[in-house]
Order: C-alpha cells, then structure tokens, then sequence
C-alpha cells in the first residue's frame, strides 16, 4: 500500500508504507496522510515516536505476569 506524503522540499508524492518510518526519520517528509486527514510529523503524535527514558511517571501498564482484570457480569 501506499501513503500520499509531503516531502520537506514541499512537494507531494507516495511511498510505500514501509518506508514511512525510515523517510520521518532521515528528516525527508514533513507531513502525510491518515484516513483522518494530514499529519505533521514536526507536532502530531506518531506511533512510536515516544521513549521510555523520557519518561518520568509512574507505570501504569499491567505486568506480564498480573490476572487480567474482570470485566462484565462476573466482575460485580
């Protein structure tokens, strides 16, 4: 598949979907498109574009080896 892009030289083009991560990364797409419409890469949220050393909060993922909670009819 491919992805509607624009480059940092401001022209438009499509790459393979593949290749997104490595393009963002090498600086040479300022912006593609989501079915929601245009991302910025340099201002909106991008999967995996966070670092666990950059944060500074308290865990709140459930560990490996935790019950998983119960939900529905059996839970109450």
């Amino acid at each position: 598949m491919f992805i509607n892009v624009i480059y940092t030289d401001k022209t438009v083009g499509k790459v393979p979907t593949e290749q997104l991560e490595q393009l963002i990364q090498a600086g040479r797409i300022c912006a593609f498109r989501r079915e929601s419409g245009w991302v910025d890469v340099s201002q909106d949220r991008i999967r995996g574009r966070g670092t666990v050393a950059g944060y500074r909060g308290p865990e709140r993922r459930r560990a490996p080896d935790a019950p998983a909670p119960v939900t529905g009819a059996a839970g109450r």
